[in-house]
């Protein structure tokens, strides 16, 4: 097959694989063509990027190692691109290899400083599963800030790092807002409830999300 071909093959599976993304055709449909773009695409061309990022996206709960795999051929071909590193901080995450989630994060944040989400990710992994709160406020209220309109679980996260420092007037004002803003949500409601008995260190109450 020539090289003219492989192009024409690729290009054409790639509009069928956008086509059926867009349309919600679900992963039976989209993931063969995206294997078959891997198949013929030459590496590094756009169409293999392309498949390795979807395919990434697709796997990356039931198989974040096999996504991360994916995430890395992407990232050596793109990168600054910052929704990719948040990609492979999230794979990480899921590996429980969580400083180098918080790398990842970090790679992301220095492309796109203003994003809520990666400034709460950071935060969150800082905090939790690395037990550093101090570390974590900062880009928690940096999250605080950014988030608009305001989100729940960025709420609840800040309350969580602001009670684990001290700060349990900040911490239950804002655990009351999540409360507020997501009244089903039954973490928060734990969360508030743990603040309000003062935030004991022998409670764990706000696990990774």
């Amino acid at each position: 097959m020539s090289g003219r071909i492989d192009e024409r093959s690729v290009e054409t599976l790639r509009r069928r694989a956008e086509r059926a993304m867009d349309e919600g055709r679900g992963r039976r449909v989209v993931e063969p063509l995206l294997e078959r773009i891997l198949e013929i695409a030459p590496e590094g061309d756009p169409g293999c990027i392309f498949a390795h990022r979807h395919l990434a996206e697709l796997r990356l709960e039931e198989d974040p190692w096999g996504a991360a795999l994916h995430l890395r051929k992407v990232i050596g071909a793109k990168p600054h691109d910052d929704v990719a590193h948040s990609l492979m901080a999230l794979a990480q995450a899921l590996l429980g290899n969580y400083r180098a989630a918080v790398a990842s994060y970090r790679r992301a944040l220095a492309l796109e400083p203003r994003n809520p989400w990666y400034h709460h990710n950071l935060g969150h992994l800082l905090d939790v599963a690395l037990d550093d709160p101090h570390a974590a406020l900062g880009h928690l209220e940096l999250a605080l800030a950014h988030a608009d309109p305001p989100e729940h679980e960025i709420t609840a996260s800040a309350a969580h790092c602001f009670a684990r420092v001290g700060r349990l007037a900040r911490a239950r004002e804002l655990a009351r807002q999540a409360v507020r803003a997501a009244p089903q949500n039954r973490a928060h409601r734990t969360l508030l409830a743990w603040i309000e008995s003062g935030a004991p260190k022998n409670v764990a109450v706000h696990g990774l999300e």
